[in-house]
């Protein structure tokens, strides 16, 4: 009776105290069974293909994300700026008429000619057929070489069959006026036109020698007359030697050889001394209506 009693006042026991735990051995294919879920068992063979399938679903999702960083960082492209609408074409204006520049008067260059038919006797005269040169002639005459080539006709027409001295008269006369050509022509080197119209004139007339007694020919006098009277530099023969605008005839280039082999020696010359210059001076110089002549020695003809 008290073991009865001490048994009931015992507490009741839990239910999991009543019943043993029963204890089962983890599955070989995990808690989900052998299929990883579904229970149901899968072979070797189609495990290794499932799990290339994976890789290779891992692999895209790598690249997938790395396109999209690259893409979040690569400049975002520039916006094209809207094509400006095409411009209304603006009318051309019309071209000018093309205007002839106006020639030289025949007529005009004519009656200049008739002023320079005989040498004028003092510089009274000289001056008097500038002045009516001024009023014969216009801007379009003075710059073409018409005027020159009447002048340079007339003063072969004059020295021709002269003697030397007579050929420098002819030229020391016309200087002035020549002068003047070259001042109204306002063209660089107009100088070397002189130059080429004294040939072209003496051609007209065979280059013929001054007289049967000296070797001067026309065209090799005037050529120093031309220089000893101070109207055309020595520059100005060396640019003719060399400009080929105009073809130089033969015959005025073989008479001519002896005056621009003095020419070069006389650049030689002209670094002497004053005093040794003024010998030669007094020696070759000669004088008319007192302009004073620088003539080339005689050994080098």
């Amino acid at each position: 009776e008290t073991a009865e009693r001490r048994e009931e006042d015992r507490p009741p026991r839990r239910e999991e105290e009543k019943a043993p735990v029963e204890r089962t051995k983890p599955s070989p294919f995990g808690p989900a069974g052998p299929a990883g879920g579904g229970g149901k068992y899968v072979p070797p063979s189609r495990r290794k293909e499932m799990e290339r399938e994976q890789a290779e679903e891992r692999r895209r999702d790598e690249e997938r994300a790395k396109r999209e960083s690259q893409a979040r960082k690569a400049p975002a492209p520039a916006r094209q700026q809207p094509k400006p609408a095409p411009k209304e074409e603006e009318p051309k204006p019309a071209p000018k008429p093309v205007v002839d520049a106006p020639k030289p008067d025949p007529e005009r260059v004519s009656k200049f000619a008739e002023l320079v038919v005989a040498v004028p006797k003092n510089d009274a005269a000289v001056k008097k057929i500038i002045a009516e040169a001024e009023d014969i002639l216009t801007p379009v005459e003075f710059t073409s070489t018409l005027p020159v080539q009447a002048l340079c006709e007339a003063m072969v027409k004059q020295a021709n069959g002269k003697t030397r001295d007579q050929v420098d008269k002819v030229v020391v006369g016309w200087a002035p006026l020549l002068i003047k050509l070259v001042q109204r022509s306002e063209r660089i080197r107009f100088k070397v036109q002189i130059l080429h119209e004294i040939v072209a004139a003496c051609d007209t007339v065979s280059f013929p020698r001054l007289t049967k007694e000296t070797e001067w020919a026309l065209v090799e006098a005037l050529f120093d007359s031309l220089y000893t009277a101070d109207v055309v530099e020595e520059q100005y023969f060396l640019w003719w030697q060399q400009d080929e605008s105009r073809k130089t005839p033969d015959d005025a280039v073989w008479q001519l050889r002896h005056f621009h082999g003095w020419l070069e020696v006389a650049k030689v010359e002209g670094e002497e001394s004053e005093e040794e210059d003024e010998d030669v001076q007094s020696s070759s110089a000669g004088s008319i209506d007192g302009h004073i002549h620088r003539r080339r020695p005689g050994g080098l003809r």
